[in-house]
């Protein structure tokens, strides 16, 4: 591995299954301290496992998106356990298959909370950090 974000902070939403997953992973033997921000824990502990044990540094914190507190909070334990957030890779989503005229509200709802508000939040709880050090990266997918 190249070390090309060594010791930088990265948090990666939605990290304890798929896309997320493989950039955590790829994120630790880049040398990045990782944090694992999952509303899944069981997932979001294996993860975190795997980091730990093969790859790097990582800390899993449960997290739900959808909720303004607590991607706060996640936030806040990063820079505790980590110090100020260098990399925040937006990646929590949810999908909602379902023929557009049988589609619920609740479930359209619950799509927008974890798939747009979750990265507005991820955003605006980083942002000040990474303002402050003059630098930062930011990676929203979709």
């Amino acid at each position: 591995m190249t070390g090309r974000i060594q010791d930088r902070v990265a948090i990666i939403t939605g990290a304890g299954s798929g896309i997320g997953e493989a950039t955590a992973i790829r994120f630790a033997q880049e040398g990045a301290k990782v944090v694992i921000a999952e509303i899944n824990s069981e997932n979001g502990k294996k993860v975190t496992d795997v980091i730990n044990n093969k790859h790097g540094k990582a800390v899993f914190i449960e997290t739900d998106v959808a909720k303004e507190e607590s991607v706060k909070l996640m936030v806040d334990k990063t820079v505790k356990t980590f110090g100020a957030p260098d990399i925040m890779i937006n990646n929590a989503g949810i999908a909602v298959f379902d023929d557009p005229l049988n589609l619920s509200e609740e479930n359209w709802r619950k799509c927008f909370s974890v798939d747009l508000d979750g990265v507005w939040y991820g955003c605006k709880r980083v942002l000040p950090h990474m303002l402050e050090k003059k630098k930062g990266s930011i990676v929203n997918i979709a």
